[in-house]
């Protein structure tokens, strides 16, 4: 996403990241409820709600504080009412729902986009995480030994539903196809499936197969960020490549803990990056926007400040995580 922002020729399909991002929230996620409810019978609500606001919560709410104040010292005083209603919209976790009510096209976001238009993402996800738990308490009114078939039964029917929902909404709405939850869930489902086959089968097949699962859905994953951009129609059926080649990559990474690609992530760099992940996403956007709409002209401080965006997110995840 900080190659896409920074220059979307380098990587037209750069904006995919959040669909990855999204079938991998849903793998982790995914993974974590189903086992408790098929070890337990149970999901501690309390629990899973105070883990992810430990965890997601005070990187955010520091991100969008420095964009308040970075907009108001910065930004033309005519911007500051439209970003003060994105950064609220953001801090209670519909900023997904408020863009798509103002029509806004991600794919077309104009001169002027919202430092914070990064935290639709976020909102999709976090209003996942409300959803998924209460969707799998939902089979605890059933004998114990039905929950995980059935757990799986409805995730898979959300995962239909959902993406059938976003196809139509495509032929009327594309910020609403984009945006709301109810149309982009059926990708976190994708994860939250993975994330039971990865720990509920373990099938013997040999390593050189994984390898090749492993490269083959790579290659659909690289193809799609080269080849599909913004002059595609999206989401939309075109969304099943970077989804289930997403979905298929983790899959195969978990059955073959030697394969190319486990020992390609195990190195330092690709750890380092990934533990920061999270907050290098919300870090990156409000550099980039707030100075590519000071500066116009100069690609090169836009560059300077996407790039330093890693200081800050290197710095608030050692601090709050």
């Amino acid at each position: 996403m900080l190659i896409y922002h920074l220059d979307a020729l380098l990587l037209p399909g750069g904006f995919l990241g959040v669909d990855i991002f999204f079938v991998l929230s849903g793998y982790l996620i995914g993974r974590k409820l189903l086992a408790e409810l098929d070890k337990t019978g149970q999901i501690n609500l309390v629990r899973f709600t105070a883990a992810r606001i430990k965890r997601l919560l005070p990187n955010a709410l520091a991100v969008l504080f420095f964009t308040g104040l970075a907009s108001y010292l910065f930004l033309p005083h005519y911007r500051l009412g439209d970003v003060g209603e994105d950064i609220w919209a953001a801090a209670l976790v519909h900023s997904n729902i408020h863009f798509a009510d103002r029509a806004i096209d991600y794919m077309q976001i104009g001169e002027l986009p919202s430092p914070v238009l990064h935290f639709w993402s976020l909102s999709v996800e976090e209003q996942f995480y409300i959803f998924l738990p209460l969707l799998l308490l939902s089979t605890t009114l059933v004998r114990r030994n039905l929950r995980l078939p059935i757990a799986l039964s409805l995730i898979t029917i959300t995962l239909i539903i959902s993406f059938f929902s976003g196809l139509s909404d495509l032929q009327s709405s594309q910020p609403d196809a984009f945006f709301l939850t109810q149309n982009r869930i059926w990708q976190l489902c994708c994860g939250a499936l993975s994330g039971a086959i990865s720990a509920n089968f373990r099938p013997q097949i040999s390593s050189k197969a994984s390898t090749v699962a492993q490269l083959s859905a790579l290659s659909v994953v690289a193809g799609s960020l080269i080849f599909i951009s913004s002059d595609f129609a999206y989401p939309g059926v075109i969304a099943l490549g970077p989804t289930l080649g997403a979905s298929v990559l983790i899959i195969s990474i978990a059955f073959n803990q030697e394969g190319p690609l486990n020992k390609a992530l195990s190195n330092s760099f690709c750890q380092w990056m990934g533990d920061r992940s999270y907050s290098i996403y919300l870090w990156h956007w409000p550099f980039i926007a707030i100075a590519a709409e000071m500066y116009p002209d100069s690609r090169i401080i836009v560059w300077i400040a996407g790039l330093g965006s890693i200081i800050p997110a290197a710095l608030t995840f050692e601090l709050l995580g």
